[in-house]
């Protein structure tokens, strides 16, 4: 096993005592940790750490410091009890994704396994989430929503111009064969020629439909989209332009319950008919998406660019 960095090492024995240790055994101010009965001030210790530890956490220090710097003067505050709420949400993700809800494992390989203890870590997070939160607040004090940005939201939510759908298709997939070189006139004649015979595949298949063969039948004997063919080629709520923007507009076209002829995908030509729609009008929906959009977390992009011009714009002397 690596051994620990002795600072860390010191800092475990330090803090190994029990939370419920009385408030009198607790070192007295000023004292950052006490080797055989003598007392290191934090001076001394804190020095040693900057001389032979720091360099790494100069960058951390003075982005936190240049945060609260800037939190004052935009008069932006967080209260404590935000704090410790945002680190119990961190811990249960934490725990939950990476440890199957096991709490016990996630503090042995984590926390102890590390050489530290709850206490110390909750410290170290406080002041590393009191700065994000900082952050989070200032770039949302900082945002303008426009009309434009609620559109752009109600069109991914809800689908474009607010209407959402599903639908079921027999897909016959275009497969190019690779063949030996030849010019690119040749090459092209060749698709087209496979393009047409997939094409009057679909329209055969169309004909057979129209003529009274159930759809999902169809889908399931015909269809070359195996992860829905079984379904009976029911695709759920369509994504936008999961087979391309040709394909996009033509089935946005359609009418509920109405057999299309074949379209033209980035894989192939389909059969499809609308099973389900829904229509959002954007103005029943503007105020609740504005409100998200005011208040939601900061992307890390943004982050990443209100940080670069914080640093950018300090002068640190060492």
């Amino acid at each position: 096993m690596r051994a620990l960095p002795l600072a860390l090492a010191l800092l475990a024995t330090q803090e190994s005592r029990p939370a419920s240790s009385p408030r009198e055994d607790r070192l007295p101010p000023g004292v950052a940790l006490e080797i055989d009965g003598e007392a290191v001030s934090e001076e001394e210790f804190g020095g040693w750490i900057a001389r032979h530890r720091g360099d790494p956490h100069v960058g951390e220090f003075v982005a936190a410091r240049l945060v609260r710097a800037h939190a004052r003067r935009e008069e932006v505050a967080v209260g404590p009890g935000e704090v410790e709420a945002r680190i119990q949400e961190e811990i249960s993700d934490r725990v939950k994704n990476a440890f199957l809800g096991d709490r016990e494992r996630w503090v042995a390989q984590e926390i102890t396994g590390l050489g530290r203890t709850m206490e110390s870590f909750l410290r170290q997070r406080r002041e590393e989430v009191e700065t994000q939160l900082l952050v989070e607040r200032i770039l949302r004090k900082r945002r303008q929503v426009s009309e434009e940005d609620v559109r752009a939201r109600w069109e991914e939510r809800y689908g474009k111009e607010g209407r959402a759908f599903s639908f079921r298709h027999v897909l016959f997939e275009t497969r190019y064969p690779v063949a030996p070189a030849a010019s690119p006139a040749e090459t092209e004649r060749r698709r087209r020629e496979i393009d047409e015979q997939v094409r009057a595949r679909a329209a055969a298949v169309r004909a057979q439909i129209a003529g009274g063969m159930d759809f999902a039948h169809a889908a399931r004997a015909f269809s070359d989209d195996e992860p829905t063919k079984a379904a009976g080629g029911l695709v759920g709520r369509y994504t936008p332009f999961l087979y391309g923007p040709l394909f996009e507009g033509e089935v946005r076209s359609l009418k509920k319950g109405v057999l299309s002829d074949p379209i033209r995908s980035n894989r192939g030509w389909h059969l499809v008919e609308v099973t389900e729609e829904t229509v959002t009008p954007l103005d029943s929906v503007a105020a609740e998406l504005r409100r998200e959009l005011e208040t939601r977390r900061p992307y890390a992009t943004e982050v990443s660019a209100f940080m670069g011009e914080l640093l950018a714009g300090a002068r640190v002397r060492r």
